[in-house]
């Protein structure tokens, strides 16, 4: 005799619970009625899970496949990237075999029908665990950051997890990046290099003229990492204050697991496709400390140059996140949100003033988890300040989770 398990069908027992997407094009809309006809959630694997807007309660799944036949592969990136002009919506797919291959695609949200953009695969292609990328008006930027998985990647289905899948972290193995034109059917049109790192999320993307030439520059801003280690520092054991070795890991690892906040410039991409492999210049950074992850900025300026960065600190007063800082990456300044000890704050959403003009002009809501009261509240701040405008108490505790969005 023997038992086997194979993966849930049923929505409420299947671990797709990272990034929320209203009105997600090419999936299936219940057609609720307000302003959200349809809520999907998703994670870095080819999966989505239907959400009920009112309740919140998981009622349906799809997949890649349901979009596009040929993104058959099993992972992709928990953030999508969404066009403010048009509505639609870009990613990727990961396919595992003798070589990687990266399909990275858009659904139209005016027809529900989604487009191959590029095929990326071959010699050095590695596969990768990627949680977010770039987009800018014209082009999609793909960067392979240095969390390779061992081998051909089918580790996951072995191991039946991503972690353990994973091959050492490698700093000889530099960052590749891929810019896809997203516009006018090119597909790849340069490839760039740079020092090897790390990466959860990306903040903002845009073009900029190279001099007086013809050429563009992209410059892409994130928060980076230097090897693995956020990743192990995520386990219980190394995080909560029972963990037996979280005094210990943050002792020994604990700069290794703060991020920097940083820019690259990718220069010298025109209309013909560039076929020497360039140079990505690192052009600013925050240092650690003062930047953080969870980064977040006005939603109005996204795909444009812009100055500000919020995100959730890691500046070793805890073994978890201790603070909110805003960023200039202008003029390097930082200004945080002074919150007790014991207070650990979530993801801050950046809700823009509907009258305001600068990038500056609106209100940041984020939910604190009180240590030593065991509840939590929502907290208000001028996003301009960072000054508390006001709060919300919470009789119980609020479980930490990864985003969220706000919908006008």
């Amino acid at each position: 005799m023997m038992s086997f398990f194979s993966p849930p069908k049923d929505p409420q027992l299947l671990n797709v619970a990272v990034t929320m997407h209203p009105n997600m094009p090419g999936l299936p809309s219940p057609g609720h009625k307000g302003t959200i006809k349809s809520l999907w959630a998703a994670t870095d694997s080819a999966t989505f899970k239907s959400l009920d807007p009112a309740t919140l309660e998981p009622i349906g799944l799809a997949s890649q496949k349901t979009l596009h036949p040929s993104l058959k592969g099993p992972l992709s990136c928990a953030h999508a990237q969404t066009d403010p002009a048009t509505g639609d919506v870009y990613n990727y797919n990961l396919a595992f075999g003798r070589n990687a291959t990266y399909r990275l695609f858009c659904t139209s949200a005016s027809t529900g029908k989604t487009e191959i953009l590029a095929t990326i695969s071959g010699n050095g292609v590695r596969p990768a665990y990627l949680h977010s990328f770039f987009m800018s008006e014209d082009y999609i930027v793909l960067c392979i950051w240095g969390g390779h998985f061992a081998g051909t990647g089918l580790g996951i289905v072995r191991n039946m997890n991503m972690m353990d899948a994973l091959a050492p972290f490698d700093a000889s193995q530099k960052t590749r990046w891929f810019v896809v034109d997203r516009k006018h059917g090119r597909g790849v049109v340069a490839e760039f290099e740079s020092q090897a790192g790390f990466c959860f999320h990306t903040v903002n993307c845009w073009q900029e003229r190279d001099g007086e030439g013809e050429g563009e520059s992209l410059v892409c801003e994130f928060a980076e990492y230097e090897d693995l280690g956020i990743l192990e520092s995520l386990y219980y054991e190394n995080m909560t204050c029972e963990g037996g070795n979280a005094v210990t890991f943050r002792e020994e690892r604990g700069e290794g697991c703060m991020a920097s906040m940083v820019r690259y410039r990718l220069s010298g991409i025109g209309k013909e496709k560039k076929r020497d492999v360039g140079r990505a210049d690192r052009i600013a950074r925050i240092p650690k400390r003062q930047a953080g992850d969870l980064p977040t900025m006005n939603p109005r300026f996204r795909m444009r140059e812009s100055r500000y960065v919020y995100s959730v600190l890691n500046r070793g007063l805890s073994t978890f996140f201790d603070g909110l800082s805003k960023v200039d990456m202008k003029t390097g300044e930082v200004l945080y949100w002074d919150n007790p000890k014991g207070h650990t704050p979530g993801e801050a959403i950046f809700v823009p003033d509907p009258e305001g003009r600068e990038e500056d002009d609106g209100v940041l809501l984020s939910v604190v988890l009180d240590g030593f009261e065991k509840r939590s509240y929502l907290i208000c701040l001028d996003a301009r300040t960072m000054g508390e405008l006001g709060r919300a108490d919470v009789q119980c505790v609020v479980g930490f989770g990864f985003h969220g969005v706000h919908v006008g």
